[in-house]
């Protein structure tokens, strides 16, 4: 029988909420080896769920915080990635929720809004073309967007456009929370014709639909 796989995730901040301490609660009772990356101690840390030094994949003095979220998720889209290119495990998102047990799949991964490929449920072969153009997208905090980079709005756009021909450079804290996560991974798997290994529905994110996404750790029983 077939061992399932490894899923992973990483925490920067100093407690989980309620939702964390769920969601990863449920793959250990799935079954799974789940692990928790961390750079520092963490409170609530779920019985069962392996804390695992975050500086053995990405060493970070300071995270990438977005203008606009006001969360790492920049830091957290570039340590699964690299996440993915050094381990054999799955990445999951802490406000992920395990129904059943996740398949041994080289490919898993599934949609965000129907037109965007998620990034919250994450796995990708080790070497692949889409893997490793996203480690060398986010290899840099002043990523250049390819022309045929069709996620944003006219004003977006524009504004990114006039920062280049100023001759400077647009940080990515200053870019949509999306480039180095839904948008990138979409863009590079089609640029690939990577198809969707599942339907769409198989994977939800539970605090897309909460309403408190920026304020889970104030989250309470």
């Amino acid at each position: 029988m077939q061992s399932l796989p490894v899923v992973s995730s990483l925490w920067i901040g100093p407690k989980l909420s309620f939702l964390e301490q769920l969601c990863l609660k449920s793959f250990v009772d799935a079954g799974h080896t789940t692990k928790l990356y961390v750079y520092d101690g963490v409170e609530g840390v779920p019985q069962g769920v392996q804390i695992v030094p975050a500086e053995r994949i990405l060493p970070a003095e300071e995270f990438i915080v977005n203008s606009e979220s006001g969360t790492p998720g920049p830091h957290a889209d570039k340590f699964r990635y690299n996440l993915l290119q050094q381990t054999d495990e799955i990445w999951a998102d802490t406000d992920a929720y395990c129904l059943r047990p996740f398949p041994n799949s080289d490919y898993f991964f599934g949609c965000h809004f129907k037109s965007l490929v998620a990034n919250g449920v994450l796995r990708l072969p080790k070497g692949s073309q889409t893997l490793e153009d996203l480690l060398t997208f986010t290899s840099t905090e002043y990523p250049v967007l390819p022309d045929d980079f069709l996620f944003y709005d006219k004003a977006f756009r524009n504004n990114y456009l006039d920062v280049r021909r100023s001759g400077k450079e647009m940080h990515i804290s200053q870019m949509p929370w999306e480039t180095w996560g839904p948008h990138a991974i979409t863009y590079f798997m089609q640029k690939f014709s990577t198809r969707y290994p599942m339907k769409c529905c198989t994977l939800y994110v539970v605090a897309k639909f909460s309403g408190h996404y920026k304020n889970r750790s104030a989250l309470k029983l």
